[in-house]
């Protein structure tokens, strides 16, 4: 369920112990704050929450365009199911933008979230002067709150980050995106009507359609797997605009292996796990055809690999 509470809404019944970002992608660095707090919560019996914002910041900030990794929707799921007890959406606005980082603590933190412990990374800011850390730890604790701050987390040399994960993905690097993730990347929307070629190929795809704010992976033919109402097929996924026919609109479509029956207007998830290839022009339609056939022949072989090792 999902939580959207401007500030005067919040009601708060007993202690709790806050993790606080914009959590986007909830990658691997995300899940040591998580794992925190949700540990502490269990340990002194408060309740856990997640203080997160309805929008990126820098949407509002800067009117950005930040295209996000992942919807609140999956961000709600898999907080709760890592035994966060409350996802806080809290709009961020003028109110929230004006707070210097000693107000935020007094309304946000101890009047409005009763919070006796705050777990934040070492790169945490918040308030309109941006104090580090050390400045956020000392004034919240003189408030009565015990300040956990958890080590950035290196991997290759790098900071696993949204933003970097968001250029990986964006760059068509599923692999490395996955591993800083710990899970597979994903798009979910609506099966739409597209110019239905793939069936003519004998290729029939779902034509997904993708909100404008998602971070979507680079043109390119992908080996992923499709979620359809808890039921998982393999699937051979274009991202582009088929050039060989000369169509202009970016698509994400999707051939489904064994699937049949009709998608249109239901929700399916595709999980994204290697790129194949780029997505190229053919010279004439046979050879397009041949090859979808071997995409397809090379993600059905790599699926039967894993399968048996």
């Amino acid at each position: 369920m999902t939580f959207l509470e401007y500030i005067d809404m919040i009601e708060i019944t007993r202690d709790t112990v806050v993790t606080m970002g914009n959590f986007d992608g909830l990658h691997l660095g995300h899940m040591q704050l998580i794992k925190k707090a949700v540990r502490i919560g269990k340990r002194e019996n408060l309740e856990s929450i997640a203080f997160t914002y309805d929008i990126h910041p820098l949407n509002f900030l800067y009117s950005k365009s930040v295209h996000l990794l992942m919807s609140k929707e999956d961000k709600d799921s898999i907080l709760h199911s890592r035994g966060i007890d409350r996802v806080l959406h809290v709009p961020f606005d003028e109110e929230i933008r004006g707070m210097s980082s000693e107000e935020f603590c007094d309304i946000i933190l101890v009047k409005k979230l009763r919070a006796k412990h705050l777990v934040m990374g070492e790169d945490a800011k918040f308030g309109k002067d941006k104090q580090d850390i050390n400045h956020i730890k000392e004034y919240c604790e003189k408030r009565g709150i015990e300040v956990h701050v958890i080590p950035l987390l290196i991997m290759d040399d790098k900071r696993v980050s949204s933003s970097h994960i968001r250029k990986l993905v964006e760059r068509g690097d599923i692999e490395s995106a996955n591993r800083y993730l710990g899970r597979m990347y994903s798009v979910e929307g609506t099966v739409v009507h597209g110019k239905k070629l793939g069936r003519k190929l004998g290729y029939p795809t779902a034509n997904l359609y993708i909100d404008s704010e998602k971070a979507v992976p680079a043109r390119g033919v992908y080996e992923t797997e499709v979620e359809i109402e808890g039921n998982v097929f393999i699937g051979a996924t274009n991202v582009g605009n088929n050039p060989t026919v000369g169509d202009k609109t970016l698509r994400v479509e999707t051939y489904l292996v064994g699937f049949e029956g009709d998608l249109y207007g239901r929700t399916i998830k595709i999980r994204f796990i290697r790129r194949l290839r780029n997505e190229l022009k053919f010279d004439s339609v046979e050879e397009l055809i041949e090859q979808m056939s071997k995409d397809v022949k090379n993600i059905i072989e790599n699926r039967s690999k894993h399968i048996y090792e």
